[in-house]
């Protein structure tokens, strides 16, 4: 029973105990009777009361522990709750604390931040152009953590402000200790990569790429590993998000190129065949931003012996969205260089096959999100079809990553898909596995 509920049996049961001695007609007995019958009642939801107040002292301990903790974003803007989104659902604190601050439903919309947010969006002139800009804002609250120096708040304010950039901008973040472990894990992880490309410890992976034509191995799709000395052979989309964020990814990358075609060329001398006719390798966008790049590859095709036909650059369809004009001009000299390019996981980008039909693009690579569910799902296999028909208009061949299972495979070959790759055929492999087998020339 809460505190108004019992408020209203006590006055309930006073009413009835008051009308009850004003009644002159009544038996003394009869008016002893339900007095006492009254009084019970009252006994009874006391003892209710009791439970629940010690049930209340436990609830007031944690919301006093709650409000302590957000007292200073009220003193910062105590007309409005700061931990909410724009759509007053709060994120941080729960509606029991900020029933007893006193704090209705309708001011928990973050008004100040939202407010200064509202107000950076109004565009403002600059040198006579109109200009328009968004905030992106990080809280650190004094009563989360006990610092020691001013610098420890603001650096933990700036940790949530960066958060809030990687979460879309635009938007505010409240600092809790989950992003600063991150923050540190992060730190950690970019001077162990520093330190792997010192030590050598990277290592390029091969997955076959199988002709679905001639039922062998066309080529290879080189992968880029860390063999991390603590942690064992990461993925690369356990490290190469921060490469690129920090920068080494150029030096990274450089070097996976130059390896998978020392490699390929390697083979192709060892045993005397061009049997291994392409080698495709992953350019990443900051990589395809260098102002060097042609060079780059040209020197890694002289130093390697690499006839350049064999190279197959895989870059994204963001590539080319994000740098139009320029994308043009630096694919058309790749091109002109004899190299071909592949658009990498086709169908989760920003472009179309209509946009792509303007680039020299030779091989379309179908994501493996579609190919995973092309046995299952018929409007799979429509989009799939669509996608292989339409390419084949435009001059390009198709490429389905992720092929599973026989059932896929027997699918693709229906649709008359060019090339296949996928753990159905072989997982990644290193240098000297996939050399053996390429010495077994399977089929299938």
């Amino acid at each position: 029973m809460n505190v108004d509920a019992f408020s209203q049996e006590i006055k309930k049961l006073c009413l009835q105990i008051q009308g009850l001695l004003q009644c002159n007609g009544i038996k003394a007995s009869s008016q002893q009777d339900i007095i006492t019958e009254a009084f019970e009642e009252l006994h009874t939801a006391m003892e209710e009361l009791l439970t629940a107040s010690e049930e209340l002292k436990l609830t007031r301990a944690a919301v006093e522990k709650e409000r302590q903790r957000y007292q200073d974003l009220f003193e910062f803007a105590p007309d409005g709750y700061l931990v909410t989104n724009a759509a007053g659902i709060i994120l941080e604190a729960n509606y029991t604390a900020a029933t007893l601050l006193g704090v209705h439903q309708k001011h928990l919309v973050g008004k100040p931040l939202i407010r200064i947010q509202q107000e950076l969006k109004l565009p403002f002139e600059l040198d006579g152009q109109e200009v328009f800009t968004t905030a992106s804002i990080g809280i650190a609250l004094s009563s989360t953590v006990d610092y020691k120096h001013p610098e420890e708040l603001l650096r933990d304010a700036d940790t949530a402000m960066y958060r809030a950039k990687f979460l879309g901008r635009a938007r505010y973040e409240l600092f809790n200790s989950d992003m600063y472990a991150n923050t540190l894990a992060k730190l950690q992880l970019e001077s162990d990569l520093r330190r792997a490309i010192e030590r050598l410890e990277f290592r390029v992976y091969y997955q076959p790429i199988v002709s679905l034509t001639k039922d062998s191995i066309l080529g290879f799709e080189a992968l880029l590993y860390w063999q991390h000395p603590e942690r064992g052979l990461l993925n690369p989309a356990d490290f190469i998000p921060l490469a690129e964020e920090t920068g080494l990814i150029y030096s990274i990358g450089n070097w996976a190129l130059h390896e998978a075609c020392r490699q390929v060329q390697a083979w192709r001398m060892c045993h005397h065949s061009n049997f291994i006719e392409k080698i495709s390798v992953n350019l990443s966008l900051k990589q395809f931003s260098q102002p060097d790049l042609i060079e780059q590859i040209r020197q890694i095709l002289r130093s390697t012996g690499l006839d350049a036909s064999t190279l197959v650059l895989e870059i994204t369809e963001s590539v080319i969205v994000e740098n139009g004009d320029k994308a043009t001009a630096v694919l058309l000299q790749l091109q002109e260089m004899g190299i071909e390019l592949s658009i990498d996981d086709f169908g989760t980008g920003y472009s179309s096959l209509g946009r792509l039909y303007n680039f020299p693009i030779s091989v379309l690579k179908i994501d493996r999100s579609f190919i995973s569910l092309i046995a299952s799902n018929s409007k799979n296999l429509e989009i799939i079809e669509i996608i292989i028909t339409l390419a084949h208009k435009l001059g390009m061949d198709v490429l389905a990553e992720g092929v599973e299972t026989k059932e896929q495979l027997a699918l693709l070959r229906k649709l008359n898909c060019e090339y296949a790759q996928g753990n159905f055929f072989s997982i990644p492999l290193n240098s000297s596995v996939a050399e053996a087998l390429i010495m077994t020339n399977p089929r299938w």
